[in-house]
């Protein structure tokens, strides 16, 4: 598979059978098993609609073979395909982005009957928007059944799994444990490890981390220590429960007179405005502060949008040094790529 190439060029990652084999097993153990079992009366069925050509698309298809599991198959993927799908087919779980769930929760064609046979929707690729959950859990009739996971093309996958099962149960932003032979750490910037609720880098070792990126020794190097250690970029903390909670991408975070500002946590800010249906945020240079973060925006009404509050709601609801001192720009679209992740290099482009 490829990487996401969110902030930076696509690169060809090599996965080997035993990465392959480690993953599939992850979601054999009771704990993480989100399937039942497949016998002459039911099979369960779901719509293999990410790409293949991500881990994301690619896993599920070797471990729903596994199970004896129906994939129902698209020759191309649109919004509207997807919709009649789920109108139509009596889906058991489903494997998503959050631009999808996003998709599913506004969505008036889509009722609770639809998604009746539903008792998982897995997501993951990209910080999980609280109000979507519910919106959606909603149109469930109650029934909580969407979990977030982590994991990446490099670890073969999901690393992380949020499931009813797991000690702790569910918690709101949490990813879950870690998967059978799977180790984590956090680290801080000098290498020291962290202990819980202190934020850092999250590094992973086990059987379904990669052997390395193809035909790039330089690249592997910076991700892969002699140790086995895949140092993920992202940043994040686990809680008393051993709960992993990501926070954003190491490389995607704004350094404003020295303090780090996640682009998450305003983006979040921004599309629960009401006059904001989505929203990017990046870090542009700045004489005085070094980066200050800029928005771009897509509005619900771009006629009679109000740039000046909307900057001022995002001010009364963080630290000074996380203003939009850079502005915000109304665009017609966020670009992001087929897993619905946000592309910021774009934005500083």
């Amino acid at each position: 598979p490829y990487s996401s190439g969110t902030t930076g060029l696509f690169k060809c990652i090599e996965l080997t059978n035993a990465n392959i084999v480690s993953s599939v097993h992850h979601n054999t153990v009771p704990e993480f098993k989100m399937t039942a079992p497949t016998d002459a009366m039911n099979q369960d069925m779901y719509p293999a609609i990410l790409p293949i050509s991500h881990i994301s698309g690619t896993l599920p298809m070797f471990c729903n073979m596994s199970w004896g599991c129906k994939a129902i198959t698209f020759s191309k993927v649109t919004t509207q395909l997807f919709l009649k799908a789920l109108q139509n087919t009596s889906f058991t779980h489903c494997y998503l982005v959050p631009s999808l769930i996003q998709m599913l929760a506004s969505q008036p064609c889509i009722k609770p009957e639809h998604l009746a046979r539903m008792r998982s929707i897995q997501v993951g690729g990209a910080p999980l928007d609280v109000r979507h959950v519910q919106t959606l859990t909603e149109k469930l009739n109650g029934k909580m059944c969407i979990y977030q996971v982590y994991g990446l093309s490099e670890g073969t996958g999901g690393t992380h799994f949020q499931t009813p099962h797991i000690p702790g149960g569910v918690k709101i932003g949490s990813c879950g444990l870690s998967g059978p032979n799977t180790e984590f750490r956090i680290q801080n910037a000098d290498g020291e490890m962290l202990g819980s609720n202190e934020s850092g880098t999250i590094y992973l070792r086990g059987l379904q981390i990669f052997k390395g990126y193809l035909n790039d020794a330089e690249a592997t190097q910076s991700t892969l220590d002699s140790e086995g250690w895949l140092n993920t970029g992202d940043v994040g903390h686990y809680d008393e429960d051993g709960h992993l909670f990501v926070t954003s991408r190491l490389k995607e975070l704004i350094k404003v007179k020295g303090f780090q500002v996640a682009p998450a946590e305003i983006e979040a800010i921004l599309r629960s405005h009401p006059d904001v249906s989505d929203a990017l945020v990046v870090g542009i240079p700045h004489q005085r502060f070094g980066e200050v973060p800029k928005a771009f925006i897509v509005t619900k009404s771009p006629s009679s949008v109000n740039l000046k509050n909307i900057e001022e709601f995002v001010a009364s609801k963080v630290a000074r040094h996380k203003h939009l001192l850079g502005g915000i720009v109304v665009t017609e679209n966020i670009p992001r790529t087929a897993l619905g992740k946000l592309l910021r290099r774009k934005g500083t482009e």
